[in-house]
């Protein structure tokens, strides 16, 4: 009983602990748009006046919109519609580090980033990377999520092969390259999974006990 009890505590805290992270990417981003808007940034000062006078025509329901994706109302893993009455675009996320992803057609099958990765070619990692982001942009993606840079630290874990591997160094090196080939084509990469993803059976409950050195010197 001791265990399934500590089992399902386990459980709730990942999902409070879910939600908890939610809730604070809101109010950053909030913050953050509030912040431009009355000028404390470095933009220039036509972008706050541009972003105070959009925040001014938009409900609070229109603002929060923003702050969540609707991914089962396109064709894309995540989605966003956008305002079109202040001249905010659709915003598309879709997988991934392999290319592109979600049973969409007529796409490449790419390498195995690991296998890239084994190369420790920049030049080659940056064409890897900038090969994938075209494809995406040909597919309507703003958003590429990826490359995927958990370390690979369990054998079996399900998603190594899309990984940068085991070695943190070299992870750091090439990981970089990958990003600036990817955004070359005026998209944008998003680096993933949360922290300490090592293996996906069961990712979402599972208790991932970390020492504390391992996790500066590591992730």
């Amino acid at each position: 009983c001791f265990f399934l009890l500590e089992r399902e505590r386990k459980i709730i805290m990942s999902k409070f602990a879910c939600v908890y992270l939610v809730v604070v990417f809101a109010c950053v981003v909030l913050v953050c748009l509030s912040g431009i808007a009355a000028g404390g940034s470095g933009f220039p000062q036509s972008a706050k006046d541009k972003a105070k006078s959009m925040l001014g025509k938009l409900t609070e329901l229109e603002k929060l919109s923003l702050l969540y994706g609707h991914p089962l109302e396109s064709g894309y893993v995540g989605y966003n519609p956008g305002i079109s009455k202040v001249g905010i675009p659709p915003l598309h996320l879709e997988d991934g580090p392999q290319g592109v992803a979600d049973e969409l057609a007529e796409v490449t099958a790419w390498p195995s980033a690991l296998t890239v990765v084994a190369s420790w070619d920049t030049d080659m990692i940056y064409q890897f990377g900038r090969a994938m982001g075209e494809e995406q942009v040909l597919k309507g993606t703003n958003i590429l999520l990826g490359p995927m840079v958990n370390l690979a630290r369990v054998p079996l874990g399900g998603r190594n092969f899309e990984s940068y591997g085991e070695d943190p160094f070299l992870a750091s090196f090439l990981v970089p390259h990958a990003i600036q080939g990817m955004q070359s084509n005026n998209i944008l990469a998003c680096i993933k999974h949360i922290a300490d993803n090592s293996q996906e059976h069961k990712r979402t409950s599972v208790s991932e006990v970390v020492p504390r050195r391992a996790q500066f010197e590591l992730y």
